[in-house]
């Protein structure tokens, strides 16, 4: 983030930030708010239509690449 927040300019208006590796939403949802210690009650709704079906989240790493990072952890 620290190298997209001070470049002079970016390739791109979006970048995202994260492995590049898929996990599913319900873990990402956790492990963002044990990172961010927010006491913060999560309620889940049925979903509708083809959001429905998207049970996992993958980040394209590819635009921060652009800018010379590369994760460090898996």
């Amino acid at each position: 983030m620290l190298a997209a927040a001070t470049a002079p300019t970016l390739p791109h208006a979006i970048v995202n930030i994260g492995s590049g590796a898929g996990i599913q939403a319900r873990a990402l949802v956790r492990q963002l708010l044990a990172v961010t210690g927010l006491p913060v009650t999560v309620h889940e709704m049925r979903p509708l239509g083809a959001v429905g079906r998207l049970g996992w989240q993958q980040a394209d790493i590819s635009r921060p690449a652009d800018l010379g990072w590369r994760p460090r952890r898996t």
